[in-house]
């Protein structure tokens, strides 16, 4: 009975979970900022996401600890879903959250439960969207993030057409599962793409060297040779980087693009004005306006001077400016005067790309990428990662004044629900971090990162998992609401 009751969420990996399937727009970022919205709308959109992080929990049988910034929807979430987990603990009859651990259910237990036996409650960082609204618009080049970026991606699956089939039929269409069965997308979905570039040609001359030894066996023993079948690793290796999509990467630049965006988002400075990289020949519209937004979120007012001209250079190239309207109102509503992407963890960390990605050519099934010995990566953490670090160090140590001024503690096991410091100096093995409204995996890798570096399982959750151009309609569409 309850594991009919309790599975309005989807686990795409071991450590990462939405509450919303990709293509519903029910509870996502626009939908909870729209400018007619309703209360009952509110309410509803919350009690979604209360449900869904209500079953997540109710499938691990543990008791979160829950922490929020004050006076947003991620506030009334926690609260909601602080209050749904106390009535649960107050019937013991129907107890979802036995004290052994387990729940209603035995599988994807992001790494929390052992044996059924649950030593440390995990804590959960509710976040909202709003606290950072540059990183969901940049250009990325990590695989994973990138393939969400520019391929039609959903629930771990991307779908391919070729542009035209022979005989000028319809072009084939093929549908690649990514998940961890794959030993190349395993190893490499995290890396910088002109890393896993390297690693396809390394793993194509391998395949290749298999195929011949397979072809010459077959020919031994008087059997026809016919095409050897690859893994299905290889079908991914060999058409991610060729023909449209080697082409899309390099003609759009996103190179380019990832490089001054990381800039931008550092306080560094350009080599050139942002009007003069918008009037520039790289990148689609779409990139441009992105390009733009990034600059606006983290730009001083002192720099706005420029932003009419940047504007009329984006509508001179067809570019549908609503989304700044949006982002305008967004910045003066928060009174954002300075960057909001940025931070000393970000600062020196700028990635020399050497125009990687204009320098991947594609020789038949032959890949090759310059510069990759060069390349150096720097870590540095996003804003939601600082925030969750922060929040983390205090809970495990002795929370800081700015951390209580600023985020809420809620423990469902209180008859309030609400809680000062009680916790403090407690182990944390696990934190569940939500994003509501909005995530993306380019936050999701930087987390998994922190995590590992900090030796604690970290899981990111979303509500609505969209990439950079899904986001960018939902920002238009606000826009356009703006202006009536």
């Amino acid at each position: 009975m309850y594991l009919v009751q309790y599975l309005n969420f989807i686990c795409l990996k071991d450590d990462f979970f939405v509450l919303e399937n990709q293509g519903d727009d029910e509870i996502n970022y626009y939908a909870l900022n729209k400018c007619n919205i309703k209360d009952t709308e509110i309410e509803s959109i919350i009690d979604k996401t209360v449900d869904g992080l209500f079953s997540v929990f109710a499938t691990l049988g543990s008791v979160p600890m829950i922490r929020c910034p004050k006076n947003n929807a991620a506030e009334m979430v926690s609260e909601k879903l602080a209050k749904k987990i106390h009535e649960n603990l107050k019937d013991t009859r129907n107890n979802l959250f036995l004290s052994t651990g387990g729940g209603v259910g035995s599988s994807g237990d992001f790494g929390l439960a052992s044996g059924g036996l649950v030593f440390h409650r995990p804590l959960l960082i509710v976040l909202d969207r709003n606290v950072d609204m540059a990183t969901p618009l940049h250009h990325t080049w990590t695989y994973q993030a990138l393939a969400h970026d520019v391929l039609p991606m959903a629930l771990n699956r991307i779908t391919l057409t070729d542009a035209q089939g022979t005989g000028g039929s319809a072009g084939q269409v093929k549908k690649i599962d990514l998940n961890d069965s794959d030993l190349f997308w395993s190893q490499h979905k995290g890396s910088p793409f002109p890393i896993v570039a390297e690693a396809i040609q390394e793993e194509l001359e391998t395949l290749k060297a298999r195929e011949e030894e397979m072809k010459n066996i077959k020919m031994s023993m008087g059997i026809k040779p016919g095409t050897f079948c690859m893994v299905s690793a290889y079908i991914f290796i060999s058409q991610f980087p060729s023909n449209h999509q080697t082409t899309l990467l390099s003609s759009r630049r996103l190179d380019t693009l990832f490089e001054i965006e990381e800039k931008l988002m550092s306080r560094v400075s350009t080599d050139r004005t942002i009007g003069e990289l918008l009037a520039d020949e790289f990148g689609n519209s779409e990139d441009k306006l992105r390009l733009f937004l990034i600059y606006y979120i983290c730009a001083h007012a002192s720099e706005e001077e420029s932003l009419a001209r940047c504007l009329d250079i984006l509508r001179k190239q067809g570019c549908d400016t609503s989304a700044y309207e949006y982002i305008r109102r967004w910045k003066q509503y928060n009174k954002i005067t300075s960057p909001g992407a940025g931070g000393e963890d970000r600062a020196g960390s700028i990635i020399k790309t050497k125009s990687m990605f204009s320098k991947l050519v594609s020789q038949g099934s032959s890949f090759v990428m310059e510069g990759v010995k060069n390349l150096i990566v720097k870590k540095y953490n996003l804003p939601i990662t600082r925030i969750v670090s922060d929040i983390y160090d205090a809970h495990c140590g002795s929370p800081t004044v700015e951390v209580n001024k600023n985020f809420a503690l809620f423990d469902p096991k209180l008859s309030n629900g609400a809680l000062n410091t009680a916790h403090a100096g407690s182990h944390i093995s696990v934190v569940v971090v939500l994003m509501v409204g909005a995530g993306n995996y380019i936050e999701y890798e930087n987390l998994v990162q922190y995590g590992r570096d900090k030796s604690v399982r970290v899981v990111y959750a979303t509500s609505s998992l969209v990439n950079a151009s899904g986001f960018l309609k939902q920002l238009t569409l606000l826009g356009d609401e703006t202006k009536q």
